[in-house]
């Protein structure tokens, strides 16, 4: 008996070479679809991170200068000097509590302290005199202090003279005789600084001189070049809202702040630094 077999043939379904040029086409078009949009993200990134960059510069360095002068009293002799892109202080920097005195010394443990009591050359404080039960004759005592010691025993002043037990934290030595004040006075400390505008490594910055240091200090930046639209512009005024140049006249003070970024983006196929400003008056006391 003879067996016949049929043999079934499928047909293998395939990808003819144009149909592989049209999803090549469709792919490409979709990956550069992507990446436009992936590029444009990052320079948006870019971009917004720069613009934060000089917009922080600018807020952050006129909050620290108005803070500072608007303690200050030019009729107190508070401005050493005043230019158009720098100024030099008396700026506050620490405080305490009289706890303890050696007045043929002039010398005094404080407690209490907050800040830096640390002697700098030209170094002085405010110590508060309460002369009689009233408060007429209260006033602020100042002096220069010439010395100061972080070990407060070694000039016999290691506790202070209360009831209960306390340490002093710090002992300075001043210049004038201060018999009238009491213990528990409160002492501020102050100390000469000067902001201003300088150059380093190609760049403009606002820097802080303390006491007779002869290099600024970096703070904050970049700032756009110094000039009469520079990174800092200060102009003073009298009471009657006239400029002036006497540091004992000032009673306002305007402040003007340009930063740019420190990197570059780009916007409109331009590289370059982004810029903000901020401009404010300062009144400083009586």
């Amino acid at each position: 008996m003879r067996r016949s077999f049929r043999t079934t043939v499928r047909e293998e379904a395939g990808v003819t070479l144009i149909e592989l040029l049209i999803y090549m086409v469709v792919a490409g078009i979709v990956m550069a679809s992507i990446y436009q949009l992936m590029l444009s993200q990052s320079m948006s990134y870019t971009d917004q991170r720069e613009i934060t960059d000089a917009r922080e510069t600018v807020r952050g360095a006129a909050v620290l200068l108005t803070s500072e002068l608007r303690q200050l009293a030019a009729s107190d002799n508070d401005l050493y000097f005043i230019a158009r892109d720098s100024v030099a202080l008396r700026s506050s920097h620490a405080s305490g509590i009289m706890c303890r005195r050696n007045g043929v010394d002039k010398r005094y443990g404080l407690f209490g302290v907050a800040g830096d009591m640390t002697r700098v050359a030209g170094d002085s404080a405010l110590v508060f005199a309460a002369g009689g039960a009233g408060t007429a004759d209260d006033s602020w005592r100042a002096v220069a202090i010439v010395f100061s010691n972080s070990t407060p025993g070694a000039w016999g002043l290691s506790s202070c003279s209360w009831t209960v037990a306390q340490s002093s934290d710090i002992a300075i030595q001043v210049s004038h005789d201060t018999s009238i004040v009491k213990i528990g006075a409160p002492v501020r400390a102050f100390r000469r600084v000067q902001y201003g505008i300088y150059q380093d490594a190609g760049r403009w910055w606002l820097g802080m001189k303390v006491g007779g240091a002869a290099s600024y200090t970096k703070l904050t930046g970049p700032l756009m070049p110094p000039g009469a639209t520079g990174g800092l512009v200060l102009t003073y005024y009298d009471s009657n809202n006239a400029v002036t140049t006497v540091p004992a006249n000032v009673a306002i003070i305007q402040i003007m702040l340009r930063s740019r970024s420190y990197g570059q983006s780009r916007r409109g196929g331009t590289l370059s630094n982004r810029q903000d400003s901020v401009r404010t008056k300062v009144y400083l006391r009586g």
